[in-house]
């Protein structure tokens, strides 16, 4: 019930960091974003493949443990595309409703971790060896 709120209000952040739709052209600013945004994206779905994981915060029933690749950097690197996917969209809107919208994603996103995490605690015997190797939740160096 938890997991699915949480889901809910990250939709709702992200999809108000579409408003106002802006039509124009993405920037240089707007693509120092998106890129890195999908290269990771791409990255994750190399070493987790898609049937492991899941939008919702609670693994999965037969899930495995990954810790390699991007997941030794940041231990949750698809919620790091999702916030700069939608910074790249905030810039791009150029709007202060899509920047509040952004700063509820991140408060959202960091409550959904730490709730997974705690989640993954109770699954996986090795993830409190992987929490104390990778201080990292989001952004490398940042937080």
């Amino acid at each position: 019930m938890i997991g699915k709120l949480l889901f809910l209000l990250q939709v709702l952040a992200m999809a108000f960091c579409f408003f106002p739709l802006s039509l124009k052209l993405p920037t240089t600013l707007t693509l120092f974003f998106i890129i890195p945004t999908l290269v990771l994206v791409f990255w994750v779905l190399v070493y987790n493949k898609l049937g492991n994981w899941s939008v919702l915060p609670s693994p999965k029933k037969d899930a495995r443990l990954i810790i390699t690749g991007p997941y030794g950097f940041m231990r949750h690197p698809m919620y790091t595309s999702v916030i700069l996917g939608n910074l790249a969209m905030v810039l791009h809107n150029q709007s202060i409703y899509a920047f509040f919208s952004w700063i509820a994603l991140l408060i959202v996103l960091n409550i959904k971790a730490r709730y997974e995490e705690r989640l993954l605690l109770a699954t996986f015997d090795d993830y409190g060896k992987y929490l104390a190797s990778v201080k990292n939740r989001f952004v490398p160096s940042l937080f």
